[in-house]
């Protein structure tokens, strides 16, 4: 068993390369065994989002705070708020953000395969 204690979180800022927005990510673990899971806490100001990406062992995320939406690839915008849980399956290419007038924060949880940056940025017109 490992304990990871909160106080040892830092948040940084997720840069430009992979989120359109300013969004501050803090590793609550990191897989360090085939099997393993990786865990962050990712928190979107009003109007952030990820670029399109999939995860390899899928992902599972959390809303802990705030509103946000997300969408799968050629699927419908849905709705996020705190309490909601989603699982993405393995390889399929989604985004997530938080919506124009609120921040979203949500714990992510991937296998060790992690996320494949393998889309561009989100649209405006995806955005909504």
């Amino acid at each position: 068993m490992k304990v990871h204690r909160g106080a040892d979180h830092v948040a940084t800022p997720a840069g430009e390369e992979h989120f359109t927005g300013r969004v501050w990510i803090s590793a609550n673990f990191e897989a360090d065994a085939p099997g393993g899971m990786n865990s962050h806490d990712v928190r979107f100001e009003p109007g952030a989002r990820t670029h399109w990406h999939s995860h390899p062992d899928g992902q599972t995320l959390i809303v802990i705070e705030g509103r946000g939406r997300t969408q799968v690839e050629r699927g419908e915008l849905t709705t996020l708020r705190a309490g909601d849980a989603l699982f993405v399956p393995s390889g399929e290419r989604h985004w997530h953000g938080a919506d124009p007038d609120a921040f979203m924060t949500h714990v992510s949880v991937t296998g060790e395969g992690g996320t494949a940056w393998d889309g561009p940025p989100v649209t405006d017109v995806e955005y909504g």
